[in-house]
């Protein structure tokens, strides 16, 4: 194999889960503050939200999809302006 071989793209998913393509309206919550948010995509381990202002939000927040009733605290794995990725904390 080459230097430059294909690989399956199963092969280089690092994440813990499957995540699907969505487009949800949502709030992230944190000390006080609710903002308002887009998941692009979830999984039963984490999300990808698009926020355009993402640099003031603190490490550990709480996602709300409108329109659902559960809550889920979460951790910010990483920022790519305007992407911001969570890993949903353990009930």
């Amino acid at each position: 194999m080459g230097l430059f071989s294909r690989q399956p793209v199963e092969n280089l998913e690092r994440r813990g889960a499957v995540r699907t393509s969505v487009r949800l309206t949502s709030m992230l919550t944190y000390g006080g503050t609710s903002v308002g948010c887009t998941v692009r995509n979830i999984s039963a381990t984490g999300a990808a939200i698009l926020l355009p202002d993402g640099k003031d939000v603190p490490d550990e927040v709480t996602l709300v999809i409108v329109g659902k009733p559960e809550k889920r605290p979460a951790q910010v794995v990483w920022r790519m302006s305007p992407l911001i990725a969570l890993r949903f904390k353990p009930n």
